[in-house]
């Protein structure tokens, strides 16, 4: 750091009387308009198997099987935080759900003896906890959460390095629980770092920092393939450059959270953060549509000019899970060496022909699946940190740096780049010009924008420290910040999104516990985790409602082209109808919606559920249409609340409805007002 400026700031805090966190003010933002993005073309079409629930909350680390961190939701225009639970947790992982939307997580280091908790959603509360057994290691990786085609419900996956379990998520009951055969965890490196699911051998995948992989039947826990070590080896351990005394001052700080007397101190912790002496420091990735795992790993020793037993190359791996006799077998089919390795979990495009990771040199690479060679690099200007969000619509990819937010667009032969987010989210006093504003946490994406963790901080030179955090909706046409709520704590995992269309974030404070330290903030450190949901139920309901019109007009125009994209197209607008109707008892509980204009909703939303029933059933594309028509309504509606529509006469099956939105809303429902009125006869 530089002492200069840390002196220079303490000075004019001190000329002041407040820390600079309480001198910096968020920035206040109107309520925001429907976004003018819209779903153009074929959709990639996720992959279904009776096993996964709906891409509509985090099922495992970064959503899915594909790491995309996108859900089929529309994410709240209007929010804050309203609870936070277990503030004496470090929580470095993202939580992840089940179908009713209960909570699974696993601090890192806790003073409990806590592999994993559950908590309600709706309250925080804890509901069931599966204990640390003595001799494990644990923290450090996101529950899997399946559903139990063969007997109901859902099932929770939970590992430690030397045990892999089985929960049912009703109340916590074992199903099942294996040893690894790794013995118990003496190093911070034997620890659990991903979990996942391949569907031809139905089996759950686990990886370990040091290094080891493993596959066990999702439904017997029978081994079906034993650990197995990568071929790469431990990275150098890194070294610091943190003046010790400050390093003790923030273990003390942390002590609170996390047991680092098992563990190591904060030096520690960061090195391993960073990959230090590790060959596994991201998650993996399942391309099922190929039964293939992509992991970013260390390279061969060797690969780097020196045999000396480390890796200074990182690597990323095409393993294939095959038949083998009576079996399966893991075969390693290509691989791609990065120099200073990838700071990436790998993320997949919904077919599985392309893997996109951040390199540490500040590019965004595509990767051919079939080969693992390069199909185009994008430069960015500064390196990508964790893992990249890719959308199902439009070849769009986000990548998140501490300089803000990047698109890009994958175009087939080469990569290209859209706008960038630098979001300037708190007014900052002229004094203090080394504080700016940071982006601290991966994309989300929803179906009505984007979400980030974002900041403002001081710019150290070689580290950027927050002092104040909150939540930013991002827009996806444009990048401009659509609303902001400040919050507090910072995060080290994902903008992992609940079934409810909430935010749960976890809480990793690391960077901030620095700046709490050098007096820039007094605010308490916060383990746990937050949930920050809508405040304004209505403009949910306007914005789940527009998406889910916007998706049918889309999909009715793509039909032919591609019917898979169409079906999942209609899927997803079911879901999103399902959200506007969970959002309109709150809506109208507070006087936000008025009971004649649900009435009138409440009945469009019914005859677009029918149409899309019909769709999925025959196939008739005349039925999306009408889905698209009534679903078009109701968001003219709830974006001009203010002028109902004049009753229907029982002859004409159809009436003109005025809006505020663009008018092919309304010509469609003209369109398909007269089909639709004999379909709702037929079938109601």
């Amino acid at each position: 750091m530089r002492i200069a400026m840390i002196v220079l700031l303490c000075l004019a805090t001190v000329a002041h009387g407040q820390t600079p966190a309480e001198r910096i003010v968020p920035r206040e933002f109107a309520l925001p308009a429907v976004t003018e993005w819209r779903p153009s073309g074929c959709r990639d079409v996720p992959f279904e198997h009776p096993a996964l629930l709906p891409r509509t909350g985090f099922r495992r680390a970064h959503g899915d099987l594909d790491s995309s961190d996108e859900v089929d939701l529309a994410y709240a225009p209007v929010f804050q935080r309203l609870w936070t639970a277990e503030p004496s947790l470090y929580q470095v992982t993202t939580p992840s759900f089940d179908g009713a939307g209960n909570i699974y997580m696993t601090p890192l280091l806790p003073h409990e003896p806590i592999l994993m908790l559950s908590l309600d959603a709706e309250t925080g509360a804890r509901r069931f906890v599966v204990p640390l057994e003595s001799g494990q290691r644990g923290g450090g990786v996101v529950p899997l959460v399946l559903r139990d085609p063969e007997n109901g419900g859902d099932v929770v996956y939970i590992n430690s390095y030397s045990r892999v379990l089985a929960v049912r998520a009703g109340d916590g009951s074992i199903v099942w629980d294996v040893e690894t055969g790794l013995g118990g965890a003496t190093t911070a490196a034997q620890s659990p770092i991903g979990l996942a699911w391949v569907p031809n051998a139905d089996a759950i995948v686990g990886q370990t920092r040091d290094g080891f992989v493993f596959l066990y039947d999702r439904r017997t826990g029978a081994t079906v393939v034993a650990p197995r070590q990568l071929p790469g080896e431990a990275t150098p351990p890194l070294p610091s450059t943190i003046p010790a005394a400050l390093a003790a001052e923030v273990d003390e700080l942390l002590d609170p959270l996390v047991a680092f007397s098992s563990g190591g101190g904060i030096l520690d912790l960061i090195a391993v953060l960073l990959g230090g002496s590790s060959e596994i420091a991201n998650n993996l990735s399942v391309d099922a549509r190929n039964n293939r795992l992509w992991i970013a790993a260390t390279a061969r020793d060797g690969d780097d000019g020196s045999i000396d037993g480390l890796s200074e190359l990182g690597a990323l791996y095409r393993f294939d899970v095959v038949a083998a006799g009576d079996g399966w077998d893991l075969v390693e089919r290509c691989s791609r060496n990065f120099s200073g390795g990838s700071a990436s979990t790998p993320t997949l495009s919904r077919d599985g022909a392309r893997v996109y990771v951040g390199d540490n040199a500040g590019a965004l690479i595509a990767i051919d699946a079939d080969d693992c060679g390069d199909a185009w690099e994008v430069p960015l200007a500064s390196q990508i940190f964790g893992s990249v969000a890719v959308a199902s619509d439009g070849k769009e990819i986000y990548a998140a740096s501490a300089e803000g937010i990047f698109q890009l667009f994958d175009d087939g032969a080469s990569g290209r780049r859209g706008w960038t987010a630098a979001l300037d989210l708190y007014e900052v006093p002229d004094d203090l010009a080394n504080f700016e504003g940071i982006n601290l946490l991966l994309t989300g994406v929803g179906a009505n924008g984007l979400l980030i963790q974002a900041g403002v901080g001081l710019d150290t030179g070689a580290q950027r420290l927050p002092v104040r955090t909150g939540i930013a909706h991002v827009d996806r046409l444009t990048g401009e910040p659509r609303w902001f709520a400040d919050g507090l704590e910072e995060s080290l995992a994902a903008m992992s999104t609940g079934p409810d269309g909430a935010l749960y974030l976890s809480h990793s404070p690391l960077r901030r516990a620095f700046a709490f330290a050098l007096g820039f903030t007094d605010e308490p450190l916060l383990g746990g985790i937050s949930k920050w949901a809508a405040t304004r139920h209505d403009l949910l309901m306007r914005d789940a409602a527009c998406a889910a019109s916007d998706r049918g007009a889309n999909a009715s125009d793509n039909a032919e082209l591609c019917p898979g994209a169409a079906r999942a197209d209609a899927s997803q607008m079911t879901e999103l109808i399902g959200q506007t109707r969970a959002a309109a008892r709150p809506a109208l509980d507070s006087g936000e919606l008025a009971p004649a204009a649900w009435d009138h909703i409440d009945d469009w939303l019914g005859d677009a559920e029918v149409a899309l029933a019909s769709y999925l059933e025959d196939g008739d594309a005349d039925d999306l249409t009408t889905a698209a028509g009534r679903l078009a309504e109701a968001c003219a509606l709830l974006v001009d609340p203010s002028v109902l529509p004049a009753p229907e006469t029982e002859d004409d099956g159809c009436s003109i409805r005025p809006a505020a939105r663009p008018a092919w809303p309304i010509l469609l429902a003209l369109l398909v007002a007269s089909p639709l009125a004999a379909r709702r006869s037929r079938r109601r």
